[in-house]
């Protein structure tokens, strides 16, 4: 009601007895994060009410959904948002990212998440995978992979992707375990088929 210019709001408060022994943070309690995982990953597995397909390199096609790619790679976005082939027909050809990388990429975009087995066996191919769809998380999740698994042997070329791909944190990494080990990683055949000078 407006009373003298005053907004005077009229409600009535029913107590329910089976929640009186409830404190509010567990009348508040959101769904557990590993069941929204679940779900997500569970709807790009079966492709319910997918509006998209990816084809790969070799002729797979994966359905995936318009919505969720373009909220979280803005490459995807601004694809989807364009009037371009790949909008009118719903079909995006993936030519440069194997399969087996795809596919750890959407479970990354679908859940937020990425196996341990994934990034040992994929981690260069996902930074370089993440770095095109600007999937900045992924990529610096790529980044410490490399970084904390930096031998001798890959230093100089991890050094070069790093350089390639914009991946400052891995770079930074990469030059201070070579500076540290300088001698033995001069003697690899990454350094020795030309890596310095191409590094800026």
């Amino acid at each position: 009601f407006v009373v003298n210019n005053k907004l005077v709001v009229q409600c009535e408060i029913e107590e329910i007895d089976d929640l009186t022994n409830f404190t509010l943070s567990e009348t508040l309690q959101s769904l557990p994060n590993n069941q929204i995982v679940d779900d997500y990953r569970h709807l790009l597995e079966d492709g319910r009410f997918s509006d998209v397909t990816l084809q790969v390199v070799g002729g797979k096609k994966l359905a995936v959904h318009k919505a969720i790619l373009s909220a979280r790679s803005k490459v995807f976005a601004a694809m989807f948002e364009s009037d371009c082939k790949e909008t009118q027909e719903n079909m995006v050809e993936i030519i440069d990212v194997e399969v087996e990388v795809l596919e750890c990429m959407l479970r990354y975009i679908y859940t937020g998440s990425i196996l341990i087995e994934e990034l040992c066996q994929h981690a260069e191919d996902l930074l370089v995978a993440s770095e095109k769809y600007a999937l900045d998380h992924l990529k610096l999740t790529c980044e410490k992979h490399l970084s904390s698994t930096l031998s001798i042997e890959t230093a100089a070329t991890t050094l070069l992707l790093a350089d390639m791909y914009q991946a400052t944190l891995l770079k930074a990494k990469c030059m201070d375990f070579i500076v540290q080990n300088a001698s033995k990683v001069m003697t690899t055949k990454g350094w020795k088929v030309g890596l310095t000078g191409t590094v800026s």
